[in-house]
């Protein structure tokens, strides 16, 4: 017979196995008559008559979590937990609801794990079917719709949005045409168009019209507005309908048909924005989000035709909120704040770092604070293979629509399937080929698919113009077009009579952005027509991404008072730099990269502070001065230090007057640059999560119980335990004392341990040595803890090499591989033109610094190793052997496999199963977040 309590028991529902304990009670209960004691909690007799019933019946509802109460738990036991009690006292299954406040409870659950509000620090944000939430996503999509391609105006936007998304939960394009013939507008229904699928709208007001079915004209009562929302925000929260009957009950004028129609909606979901950025929702006493006539963005939704990202760029909004998040900033703890903002654990992180980071060197300064801090984010992967594959399926659904009264090329559409068909990667110049309709965008003469590599990619508006490396400002061309276009001449003044229309017809068909068009028909007497300047200084200079935004506000909060400036750098200033004067880039090799980076973005952010002072109120945080843009007619904000700093034809600096170049050079050439790790300590599982069988049924192992009650030669379980840190230990041996390091399970050390906060517990840790020196015959050798606490990435110099300890068996090189430039441009972008012969000098100066300078590898017969890569078949197991060796000498735990050059295949392992042994002339290097602080404490001292 299976075991009652095996998880295959699952399969059987609980109602059945209450059933069977009700036969036993009233059976048994002619014996024991305590047995059909009633159950005490009278509302659950229906579910659970009898007490003991309770025992199989009763759940603790998963919006109530674990049974403790977070602010009186002790040490870290409170952290995962929620719940709200009612009053104090054991909780069991018969006083729960006397207990515990589930509504309170299940609040706290949804909040603690809705987001907060993209550009306002700490405000909730709104359930995504709220009626204000849902008012804006239609607005905004409604503001940027055409008709007949001219925009939609502010009369026809608001009778649509009256008279048809008010009265429909689906909305389309065609029903907007006719309300517009309805209006008297048009005689004939309209072409409206500026939807994804140019045929629906993206959002509406469904809330709107599932509230009015049950309110009729109640629902435009502005008195009830408040009750609506917290009627949807309850939905949202409470899926318990008993919770969601309760709330409902607070609103006195709902009629009781009301609230049964009320609890037959269900809504999910939350939007990325709050009450109080949309509406100016809040405190009286709180920063107004309003523009300089007072109206809000919801208002200016409704009465103009910008969409958000336009309003909330308006520099009155940006004032409103930057202020808003400093006062919100000066009140909140900096952590929290920080745990609390919309953006991922490794942004959180990051932001993190750059405090410590600043502080540490303030503190190298002697306490003086930075004039500037310059911040820059990773960019996003333009290579990433999703757009590569969506690309295709892009082409696709243009070319379907696309008619054949402009594009009566069935060869280009056959091209197009098979490439489809043989999955190929629609790489920038393919995509560019069939965006072209296959043919050469300057001239209009057909280009040959099968030749691509001999066509030049332009940039329609030229780098010395502007920097802007995205498809829209790129076109496939013939050699002799791209000729023709100068530094100081666009496209548009050769090309555009002759082409216009084939372009027009192109952007009418979809192949065509509207921003390329306009690129490609620019002159240069356009540039202050439509605030085209000011457009183009924001391409190059505004790092629109909010959590850049945030990190900004938050270190301008952290050192404003010292007048430090914070100035944001787009990464494709410092990325252009690189490319233009060979600064080689591979993450493999070492991680000197982040420090020149750092160095490259410090460079850029003084270069514009000197060089285009007036346009501070773009790169600076926090300036809201007007910027003078009048005199500017180059939009390439490095061009000048391009013009006046060049390399010749071999990479040699050609043009450097001011040695600037020659500074960078040199410390790009740095090879000792400071590189440090954080200090960890493992917070995760207790165990690696297998289950493994009892011995008897299987292999034999040492296992380790999964529960006090549950013995191993039975039941089986887990392998190993994860270790939380290290510990040092002296251990008395005949030939002389050892030093070892024993890892400290987290599991037991947790059991062991004081729970009062904070406290770190010696005594524990003692306990867990003994049982592990501990032998079979219960005889310890002589031994004594010299360091209770070594963190993961503790950084080691021994006599020969340094490295950080990942555990008690592992150890990693702390030491970075350098290469010359030659071989850095072998290994940068991915190989391109690059021959055998420079695989095979590059493969050769990687052997020769790792014997020369990285002792902790050992490389035998590197002659023969050499001679085993020349014999290599083909380029490609080359760069595979390559990449992998460099993966095995970068400073981490990676490994790659290079066996099959006669190297080991464990190459990179450093690995001591008895535990890592250490001498005492070793030293243990305590650093400060950047390095520049380091403490040395040699073990013999200990």
């Amino acid at each position: 017979m299976p075991k009652q309590r095996s998880k295959e028991n699952g399969a059987i529902p609980h109602q059945l196995q209450q059933q069977e304990l009700d036969k036993i009670i009233e059976k048994q209960s002619k014996y024991y008559p305590w047995l059909k004691e009633l159950n005490p909690n009278k509302k659950r007799q229906k579910i659970a008559k009898y007490k003991l019933d309770e025992l199989v019946a009763f759940r603790v509802p998963y919006y109530v979590g674990p049974l403790i109460d977070p602010d009186g738990a002790k040490g870290d036991n409170g952290k995962f937990a929620w719940m709200i009690r009612k009053e104090q006292g054991a909780i069991t299954p018969w006083n729960f609801d006397q207990k515990v406040d589930r509504v309170d409870s299940a609040n706290k659950f949804i909040k603690r794990m809705t987001a907060t509000d993209t550009y306002l620090i700490g405000e909730p944000v709104l359930p995504k079917n709220s009626l204000l939430y849902q008012k804006f996503t239609v607005l905004n999509e409604l503001n940027k719709l055409k008709v007949n391609k001219q925009p939609i105006t502010r009369d026809q936007k608001q009778y649509v949005y009256n008279h048809v998304f008010k009265n429909h939960k689906r909305v389309s394009l065609k029903m907007i045409g006719d309300a517009l013939v309805v209006k008297s507008d048009y005689a004939a229904r309209p072409d409206v168009t500026g939807t994804t699928d140019q045929r629906n709208m993206n959002n509406s007001l469904s809330s709107y019209y599932d509230l009015r079915k049950i309110f009729g004209d109640q629902i435009d009562d502005a008195d009830k507005q408040d009750d609506f929302e917290e009627i949807i925000e309850w939905s949202t929260i409470f899926e318990d309908k008993h919770i969601y009957a309760l709330k409902l009950d607070e609103l006195e004028w709902l009629t009781q048909d009301q609230k049964d129609q009320l609890q037959k909606l269900r809504y999910q979901g939350w939007g990325r924005l709050s009450g109080k950025l949309l509406a100016d929702r809040g405190g009286k006493d709180q920063v107004h989000i309003v523009n300089s006539d007072g109206e809000r963005i919801i208002d200016e939704l409704w009465n103009t035709n910008h969409n958000f990202m336009e309003i909330i760029a308006d520099k009155v909004f940006k004032q409103d909120i930057d202020d808003f998040n400093g006062e919100h900033l000066e009140k909140t703890d900096i952590n929290k704040v920080i745990d609390d903002l919309y953006t991922s654990p490794q942004n959180k992180k990051a932001i993190r770092q750059i405090i410590l980071v600043v502080n540490d060197i303030i503190n190298a300064m002697g306490g003086v604070a930075p004039q500037n801090i310059m911040m820059e984010f990773a960019r996003e992967d333009s290579n990433d293979h999703r757009l590569i594959h969506s690309r295709s399926r892009q082409l696709e659904e243009a070319y379907k629509k696309i008619s054949d009264s402009w594009f009566d090329n069935p060869d280009v559409k056959n091209e197009l399937k098979e490439k489809v068909k043989d999955k190929a990667d629609f790489k920038d110049r393919l995509y560019l080929y069939f965006v072209q309709g296959g043919v050469d965008i300057y001239d209009g003469e057909p280009l040959n698919i099968d030749q691509l590599s001999s066509y030049d990619i332009d940039h329609i508006l030229p780098q010395s113009f502007i920097l802007d490396n995205s498809i829209d400002n790129r076109v496939l061309t013939k050699e002799k077009n791209n000729r023709v276009t100068k530094e100081d001449q666009l496209p548009g003044e050769f090309f555009g009579a002759k082409m216009h229309n084939l372009w027009q017809s192109m952007r009418a068909n979809g192949l065509m952005t509207w921003r390329k068009y306009n690129n490609l028909m620019m002159k240069p007497s356009d540039i202050d027509k439509h605030d085209n300047r000011g457009k183009f200084i924001n391409r190059q200079l505004v790092e629109t991404r909010q959590v850049i935004k945030l990190a900004a506000e938050i270190m301008n909060n952290q050192y404003q008072e010292n007048g430090t400036r914070i100035v944001t750098v787009k990464a494709n200033l410092t990325h252009h730099m690189r490319e233009k004067f060979n600064f080689y880039k591979n993450r493999n090799v070492n991680d000197y990269h982040h420090a020149f980076d750092a160095y490259l973005t410090v460079f850029v952010g003084d270069w514009l502070l000197q060089t285009y002072p007036k346009l501070k109120p773009y790169y600076v945080y926090g300036d809201f001065e007007k910027a003078d843009t009048k005199d500017l007619r180059n939009f390439n904000m490095l061009y000048k230090f391009e013009k006046n700093h060049q390399l010749d034809g071999d990479g040699e600096i050609k043009n450097d007057n001011d040695n600037m170049l020659r500074y960078m050079k040199r410390v790009y050439h740095f090879k000792k640059m400071l590189i440090t790790k954080e200090l960890e300590t493992n917070h995760g599982a207790l165990y690696k999560q297998t289950v493994f069988p009892s011995p008897a049924h299987g292999k034999s192992r040492k296992l380790i119980n999964a529960k006090k009650d549950r013995p191993t030669d039975i039941y089986g379980g887990y392998s190993a335990q994860t270790n939380g840190f290290m510990a040092l230990v002296k251990i008395a041996k005949p030939h002389g004392d050892e030093y070892r390091l024993y890892g400290i399970p987290l599991m037991e050390y947790n059991q062991l341990k004081d729970n009062e906060a904070g406290k770190f517990d010696k005594h524990a840790i003692d306990k867990i040595i003994d049982e592990q020196l501990t032998n079979k015959k219960g005889k310890m050798p002589e031994h004594r803890v010299v360091l209770y606490k070594v963190d993961i990435n503790q950084l080691v110099k021994d006599d020969h090499t340094i490295y950080t300890v990942s555990s008690k068996a592992y150890k990693q090189s702390a030491q970075q591989l350098v290469l010359s430039d030659g071989s850095m441009r072998t290994l940068t972008n991915n190989y391109k033109n690059v021959g055998r012969d420079d695989l095979i000098e590059t493969f050769n100066e990687i052997i020769d610094n790792t014997i020369k300078f990285m002792n902790m590898y050992d490389i035998n017969d590197p002659e023969k190793i050499k001679s085993n890569f020349t014999k290599l078949s083909d380029n490609q197991e080359m760069r595979n052997v390559i990449n992998n060796l460099l993966i095995s000498l970068h400073a981490n735990a990676a490994r790659g496999d290079v066996s099959g050059i006669g190297m080991s295949k464990w190459f990179g392992l450093f690995q001591l199963k008895a535990g890592l042994k250490l001498s005492l002339k070793d030293e243990l290097i305590y650093q400060s977040p950047t390095g520049l602080f380091s403490r040395k404490v040699r073990i013999s001292d200990l």
